[in-house]
C-alpha cells in the first residue's frame, strides 16, 4: 500500500495540528483573541475539524498519511525535514514537496532554529536580527538566485526518488515558485497540476476555478484568512489525486 509523505508549510499543515498548537499554547484565549483559523472552525463548522487535503489525498489514494506540514516554515525548513526523513521512504511511497515564500528564512538562536517572515515583528529579543538587517535580508532576497536554489533542492530528492523508487511531486504556494516559470518548465508531470498552471503564476486562482474557497471566502469575509477551507482542501485533494493517477 505504501504511505503518503507531505511536507510543507501552513498550506498543508493538518487543522488537527493548529488546534493542537493553540490548546497547548499560553495564549490568551479568549473569544475575540481567538486566531482565525480556530474561530473558523469553532463559529463557521460547529467545532468539527476539517481534513487537509493530504488527509483526503491519502484516503483516495489509499495510502497512510505522515503529514510534516507545519505554519511559519521557510523553504529551508522544508527541504531539511524532507532529508531528515529520507530513511523512511520505500518503494511504494509518493513524497509530496509543497515550496513557501521564497522570501522567508532562518536564523539561528540558542534554542534552534527560527523562522523569519517578510513583515518584521517588534520585540523578538536579541538573538533576533533588527529591523534594518531584517529589512537588507528580505530586499536580498528578491533575486532569481534563491528561486534557483530551490531548484538545486529538487535535484538532490530527484535522484534520491529514482534510486529508491518512490514518487516525487512537488507544488507551491508561492507565486515565484514553479507557478512563476514559463510553460515550458512546467511541462513536467514531476509539478502537480502542471497541465491546470499553464500561462497562469497563480496555483490558487487555478483551484478557485474547481470551486474551492478560502476561509475568508468561505465567511463572507467575516474571518479574514487567505487559507484555504474546507472545500479548497477538497478540491486541491481532487485535483491532486487526478494528476498521480494519469502520471
Amino acid at each position: 500500500m505504501g504511505r503518503l509523505f507531505t511536507f510543507g508549510c501552513s498550506f498543508t499543515e493538518d487543522f488537527e495540528n493548529v488546534v493542537l498548537s493553540y490548546n497547548n499554547s499560553s495564549f490568551n484565549k479568549t473569544i475575540e483573541n481567538r486566531p482565525s483559523q480556530i474561530k473558523y472552525i469553532e463559529d463557521y463548522l460547529n467545532g468539527e475539524i476539517p481534513e487537509s487535503w493530504p488527509k483526503i489525498l491519502g484516503r483516495l489514494l489509499n495510502k497512510d498519511v505522515i503529514n510534516y506540514g507545519h505554519g511559519g516554515k521557510s523553504n529551508y525548513d522544508i527541504f531539511e525535514r524532507v532529508c531528515e526523513q529520507s530513511h523512511q521512504y520505500s518503494k511504494e511511497d509518493i513524497v509530496i514537496v509543497g515550496w513557501t515564500h521564497f522570501t522567508r528564512f532562518r536564523w539561528p538562536t540558542i534554542d534552534g532554529w527560527n523562522p523569519i517572515f517578510t513583515n518584521y515583528i517588534e520585540n523578538m529579543g536579541p538573538n533576533y536580527p533588527d529591523k534594518e538587517l531584517h529589512e537588507k535580508i528580505i530586499i536580498s532576497r528578491d533575486n532569481k538566485c534563491v528561486i534557483d536554489e530551490i531548484y538545486n533542492f529538487q535535484k538532490l530528492l530527484i535522484n534520491l526518488s529514482i534510486k529508491i523508487g518512490f514518487k516525487l511531486y512537488f507544488w507551491s504556494s508561492c507565486y515565484r515558485i514553479i507557478n512563476g516559470e514559463d510553460n515550458l518548465f512546467k511541462n513536467n508531470s514531476i509539478y502537480l497540476i502542471n497541465n491546470l498552471l499553464k500561462n497562469t503564476n497563480n496555483f490558487f486562482g487555478v483551484l478557485k476555478k474547481y470551486g474551492a474557497k478560502t476561509i475568508m471566502e468561505e465567511t463572507n469575509k467575516v474571518i479574514i484568512d487567505s487559507h484555504l477551507g474546507k472545500t479548497g482542501h477538497e478540491v486541491q485533494a481532487k485535483l491532486f489525486y487526478e494528476h498521480i493517477l494519469l502520471r
